[in-house]
């Protein structure tokens, strides 16, 4: 899907990993999120950890089976604990979990290659750039950018080449003269695409990078 990418801290402040482990978010919102997980460590971590818990709340009991079409009162069990708590509290509670990994989804996501390779995205004057990975891998995308100006934050785009943004970072802060990121490459079809990076001061924004790149997939 075309990625609306999910803010990190919208997704804090509507506590979207506690909703997507009670199965709360509807069709639309849990797609995002999950394409969402695979670019911010922080909510991945996060709903691996929740996993963790729940598989630990059904060890110790907290699953109860179903009796005479009764249903099972672990979810109301977590949403009480999800509910008073502040994030940090319930990610600290999280953390006492064993390793049991039930949802299908972080499944996957732990069985897909950690390693990132590493792609400098370069002007078209410069040739184009080719990336060729699997589609369950991670991929840093890097791009460099002038840094006679320095702005409060930066922000990247992939867009397609008439211009639709299939994904955005935002609020990122350059090493050096290069900007760069990471991502799932299953995020983006095969084909074509520019990287553009724009330095942010409040409202304003100002073009720094234009790069084109190709995405290819070896599986």
């Amino acid at each position: 899907m075309s990625a609306q990418m999910i803010d990190h801290q919208d997704a804090v402040r509507s506590l979207m990993a506690e909703r997507y482990l009670l199965g709360e978010l509807n069709a639309g919102e849990r797609e995002a999120y999950e394409e969402h997980l695979f670019s911010c460590d922080a909510c991945f971590e996060q709903v691996k950890a929740g996993t963790e818990f729940v598989g630990h709340l059904r060890r110790m009991g907290a699953d109860e089976q179903v009796v005479d079409g009764a249903p099972s009162r672990w979810p109301q069990f977590l949403r009480r604990l999800v509910r008073p708590a502040p994030v940090f509290a319930l990610a600290a509670c999280m953390l006492a979990g064993a390793s049991l990994y039930q949802n299908m989804i972080t499944i996957q996501m732990l069985k897909a290659p950690q390693v990132e390779s590493r792609y400098m995205v370069t002007e078209a004057s410069r040739g184009n750039s080719v990336i060729k990975v699997q589609r369950k891998s991670r991929i840093r995308l890097a791009a460099e950018i002038d840094r006679t100006k320095e702005f409060v934050s930066y922000e990247a785009q992939i867009q397609t080449t008439d211009g639709n943004v299939k994904y955005t970072v935002p609020s990122l802060q350059p090493s050096q003269d290069t900007i760069e990121f990471s991502l799932y490459a299953g995020t983006l079809q095969p084909g074509k695409y520019v990287l553009v990076v724009y330095g942010r001061d409040g409202d304003s924004r100002q073009e720094l990078a234009h790069n084109p790149f190709t995405m290819q997939f070896t599986d």
